[in-house]
């Protein structure tokens, strides 16, 4: 089947390597105009055209975590550290959404950690600095 432009009805708007650029742009427009969900349908489709892109991830992983879809946020979040170790806003969200969100403090603390030593910006420093003594004051 083909669409009016005779290309085949899932053949990208672009060339596929630049596609999921597009769809990564997208999702920042989307959030930019408060259609959050609409932002999180382009940072899953950025992913799936660059499933090796450490910052598409977390971009993913910022996108769930604004329309509340914690588990969604956390695996992406777990997959763009996995991609790129030097992400540290990454970790910081990913210990963050455990700890805060989804009741993992234990598990939130290795990722809060390393935000921490990769030298995360200073004021989300602050608040990961916080939320490890409250963890370390109820152990």
């Amino acid at each position: 089947m083909t669409a009016a432009n005779n290309l085949p009805v899932d053949t990208p708007p672009f060339p596929l390597n630049t596609t999921f650029k597009y769809n990564s742009s997208l999702a920042r427009v989307y959030h930019n105009l408060g259609n959050n969900q609409r932002a999180l349908e382009e940072a899953r489709a950025a992913v799936q055209y660059a499933p090796d892109n450490s910052k598409f991830f977390y971009n993913y992983g910022i996108m769930a975590h604004r329309i509340q879809q914690y588990a969604e946020a956390v695996e992406a979040l777990q997959k763009a550290v996995e991609l790129n170790d030097q992400l540290a806003d990454a970790y910081g969200l990913l210990g963050m959404t455990l700890y805060y969100k989804l009741n993992q403090a234990d598990r939130a603390v290795v990722y809060l950690k390393r935000a921490l030593a990769l030298n995360i910006h200073p004021a989300r420093a602050e608040n990961i600095k916080a939320a490890l003594a409250a963890h370390a004051k109820f152990r």
